[in-house]
């Protein structure tokens, strides 16, 4: 008896260190991602000489809401900023999570420690320079939490602990886990990644010894990763898809396991039920649900020794279950409709852009651009510049000797599922880049258990050796990648945007809609408080029909024809893209996402790049000396919809009748009226200088100062 207390305190010894080597995991990576970033805005500084490091694309509009959130405004049920979308609730647009953590995280630390103080200088770019700073270290740390997690998943793998903190440490410096992961974007999957590899990691141990907290962990987390990522399901599916490969393959089919895919699977429907961006794209008609786990249940509930029972069991219910998907899926295809298309026109183009944009369509046009490109040579060596590779190779040479292929088979019960994650997320890497992150997660799991196989193999001193120097090279040239690697950006891009902030501030366009391409819109609605058209959730038909029609129309249709457009969606300003009408058209261009290999004379792109003058609905607004850099990329338009032609020109004459009678100060009031509703008209320009002896030099701030 006197022995139990030992044991017990030997026992709880160990487990505080395996919680403090995954918190010194956890440190590491937020120190690697800490550097990389503050490297990358110290270059961002350079550029546009100021302190201000934005978000961009849909980290904009994540960093919107979580500063709304952060400010006590909340989020709307509908956001009225985003035209268009504004009748769709925020919750079905995008799966909200990072937004709230982050905002309601800045509220306790302002609750706590006070207010900041800012002065007018500080808010010049943003209302809250220390909230973006905090929620840039916050979602850094929180995705460092994976690599934390990477750790306890090779623990719970029976992974000695050297070769666990090997994958730890190739995870903490592999660029392909860094790259989107360092701060400097808010992003679902920054936020869904920790409770995906905590998924697994509890979902090991759960599968290894009978444990109610494991499983409860890991249907939280399954819970959680499909409802903050939609990315998240692929995961899941092709967990499925392993599974019923390895009850084919003669694997058991214990109830410990069918109860712990159970949990899983209620955990999905949790998820595909009460979160409300689930239920608008239809998760539950997904083939993770209705297709996949069905199957993987029908050779649970009906086990067999014999492969051609389980093969008939496989057939049958893989037809009913298909068949069930497909009639009851129409609306998760159509929501996912753009990925379908990307997929078939790679395959039918074997995964090379071609030059003639008409052989694909909008979608595929408008998806197979970074970071939905396809991999490169170049990209894939900066990306994966050891650990994959090696992997691969010691996996294949393990297979030709007796001895170590043994001990590679003794540990597939650990090592087979990362490694078939790896090889298909490697696979469709090479048609998808995005997907590289998940290569990185896996692929640091299942290295440091391969190399474990085969040093246990191998009882020789020297040849184990070899494998430690080997597994040191491979963490050192992940390292040396890092190191290399840095964010490139468009020329003539962060200046002149951070200028534009800057005067649009100062213009307080603040609730007027504005018009611009996808790139800039969430910036403009997040930094100015601007009502977009064009948005980066791209999912839903509706948002998707906006960009399509906005592109085309820009380029292959006539000012008519775009002035149709903003009137529609009450746009006010139009923010262009200067030389857009005679850009290359390279693969990535808008020129080519709109198919215009012939630019006509007539098109608004061609009118507000070349003869702005010259055009009857959108006046050009010239920026003021300070911000003239921006000038360089951008032509800032005002809008004047075809109505207020008519109510201006009606303006316009009761201008010249009571300057007529000498009542000039009426006269001044309404012909500043007049070119303020219509500032492109001749007659009302040449008014205005009859009345008031001057030419019209109205700027930003004059025309958002009129009431709508």
């Amino acid at each position: 008896m006197s022995d139990h207390p030992d044991s017990m305190r030997k026992i709880k010894t160990f487990l505080s260190k395996i919680w403090v080597l995954f918190i010194l995991a956890v440190l590491l990576a937020f120190a690697v991602r800490t550097y990389v970033c503050n490297r990358e805005l110290a270059s961002i500084k350079s550029q546009t000489g100021a302190d201000f490091y934005p978000f961009f694309v849909e980290s904009s509009i994540m960093y919107g809401f979580a500063k709304d959130v952060g400010s006590g405004k909340g989020i709307p049920a509908y956001d009225r900023s985003l035209a268009g979308m504004d009748k769709v609730k925020v919750s079905e647009q995008m799966p909200l999570g990072i937004e709230y953590f982050l905002g309601y995280s800045w509220r306790i630390v302002k609750f706590i420690f006070g207010e900041p103080a800012m002065s007018p200088a500080d808010k010049v770019y943003e209302d809250d320079p220390a909230g973006a700073a905090f929620m840039r270290n916050t979602i850094r740390l929180w995705a460092s939490l994976t690599a934390g997690f990477i750790f306890l998943w090779l623990y719970f793998l029976r992974c000695p602990l050297p070769w666990a903190a090997a994958g730890t440490l190739i995870y903490a410096f592999a660029p392909a886990a860094i790259a989107r992961y360092t701060g400097q974007d808010i992003l679902c999957e920054d936020f869904a990644m920790p409770f995906l590899a905590a998924a697994f990691a509890f979902g090991a141990f759960a599968l290894r010894k009978r444990s109610v907290r494991a499983l409860l962990l890991t249907g939280f987390c399954t819970f959680c990763a499909t409802a903050f990522w939609d990315m998240s399901q692929l995961c899941f599916l092709l967990w499925g898809v392993y599974e019923i490969i390895r009850v084919m393959s003669g694997g058991n089919t214990s109830p410990k396991r069918l109860q712990f895919y159970l949990f899983m699977y209620a955990s999905l429907l949790l998820s595909a039920v009460l979160v409300p961006y689930n239920r608008a794209h239809q998760l539950l008609c997904s083939p993770l649900i209705m297709f996949i786990f069905p199957v993987l249940f029908s050779l649970y509930f009906l086990p067999s020794v014999k492969f051609s029972r389980k093969l008939a069991v496989l057939l049958v219910s893989g037809l009913v279950f298909f068949g069930i998907w497909k009639l009851a899926s129409s609306g998760y295809a159509e929501n996912y409709s753009h990925f379908n298309e990307l997929i078939k026109a790679k395959i039918a183009f074997c995964n090379v852009k071609p030059a003639d944009p008409d052989k694909l369509n909008f979608a595929a046009r408008f998806l197979w651009t970074p970071s939905l490109h396809s991999a490169s040579m170049a990209q894939t060596q900066l990306l994966f510049p050891a650990a994959l590779w090696i992997m691969g190779i010691a996996f294949i040479a393990g297979l030709c000797f007796k001895n170590t292929r043994r001990c590679l088979k003794t540990g597939f019960s650990r090592s087979l599922l990362p490694l078939w994650l790896t090889a298909i997320y490697f696979l469709i890497y090479i048609f998808m880049v995005r997907f590289s992150v998940f290569c990185g997660v896996f692929s640091a799991v299942a290295l440091p258990l391969i190399f474990y196989d085969l040093y246990r193999s191998k009882p020789r001193f020297k040849l184990r050796i070899i494998l430690i120097i080997i597994a040191l090279l491979v963490i050192y040239l992940e390292a040396e990648a890092t190191q290399k690697q840095h964010r490139n950006y468009p020329k003539n891009f962060l200046r002149e945007t951070s200028d534009l902030v800057k005067w649009f501030r100062r213009a307080n366009i603040q609730g007027h809609t504005v018009l611009s391409e996808m790139t800039l819109a969430p910036v403009l609605k997040a930094y100015c408080g601007a009502n977009i058209v064009v948005q980066p959730k791209f999912e839903l038909p509706a948002s998707r029909k906006i960009a399509e029609d906005y592109i085309t129309l820009l380029y292959n249709g006539s000012e008519s024809q775009f002035a149709g457009f903003c009137e529609y969606y009450g746009v006010e300003y139009v923010v262009f893209n200067r030389n857009s009408c005679f850009e290359p058209l390279h693969p990535y261009s808008y020129r080519y996402i709109a198919a215009a290999k012939q630019v006509s004379v007539k098109s608004t792109v061609f009118l507000m790049d070349m003869r702005p003058r010259e055009m009857q609905y959108f006046y050009e607004i010239i920026p003021p000396g300070e911000e003239n850099s921006l000038s360089t990329r951008y032509r800032i338009f005002k809008f004047i919809p075809p109505g207020n032609k008519i109510k201006a020109l009606e303006t316009a004459q009761l201008a010249w009748q009571c300057y007529k009678e000498r009542n000039m100060p009426l006269a001044e009031k309404l012909a500043e009226a007049a070119f303020l509703t219509d500032p492109q008209s001749q007659n009302i320009y040449l008014l205005y200088y009859k009345v008031f002896k001057k030419l019209p030099q109205f700027k930003l701030e004059d025309f958002t100062a009129v009431k709508r």
